[in-house]
């Protein structure tokens, strides 16, 4: 049935016989050219079944991870970000220096959305030295209490909160996509400093 054997009658009587191994490595080549041809196929179906990463993070080497992450990008890439100037990682002046050079290092662009309230006013003033363009909403209706990153295929949510020091890192094409629509639908209904 396979075709690894032959059989032969001989004086009424069946005789099997091992297929030669250079006919075997026929058969098995053939065998395996038929399943190379299927991989981009199976690989199609791996993509749409994979379920997305998604990692969770705690405290302040938590959080720094998180944002190690969002740097971890070729030069020229974009991070789109909702947050507030207000919270745990900026009143740590090192952790937040620190974070703004390296993207400016590494050549990674922000835009930025946040409410409307003092910090985000002093944040605007430096906009252009740290290489970001930000975007005001009103405090009173988004006083956003976690920070989310939209960049490459992932999307970072760190919450903002001291009590609270937790990070994720969602890793999907199609999450990322979704939620750089809405930040593009945001980002054109925010008023300009």
């Amino acid at each position: 049935k396979r075709g690894f054997v032959s059989s032969l009658d001989i004086s009424g009587k069946k005789e099997f016989r091992a297929i030669s191994i250079e006919s075997l490595k026929f058969l098995l080549r053939e065998k395996f050219d038929r399943f190379e041809a299927f991989i981009p196929e199976l690989k199609g179906l791996e993509k749409s079944t994979a379920q997305p990463n998604v990692r969770y993070f705690e405290g302040r080497d938590g959080i720094v991870a998180v944002l190690e992450d969002t740097l971890n990008q070729p030069p020229g890439s974009e991070i789109l970000c909702y947050s507030n100037a207000e919270g745990f990682y900026s009143k740590d002046g090192k952790l937040q220096q620190w974070y703004v050079s390296e993207r400016i290092t590494r050549k990674i662009s922000m835009r930025f959305i946040a409410p409307d309230n003092p910090a985000t006013m002093e944040y605007i003033k430096k906009d252009k030295q740290h290489k970001r363009e930000t975007r005001a909403v009103p405090a009173e209706f988004f006083p956003f209490e976690a920070e989310m990153d939209i960049y490459g295929n992932k999307v970072a949510i760190i919450s903002l909160s001291e009590g609270e020091l937790i990070g994720l890192i969602i890793e999907s094409e199609g999450i990322a996509k979704t939620f750089k629509m809405f930040f593009e639908l945001s980002w054109k209904g925010a008023s300009l400093p």
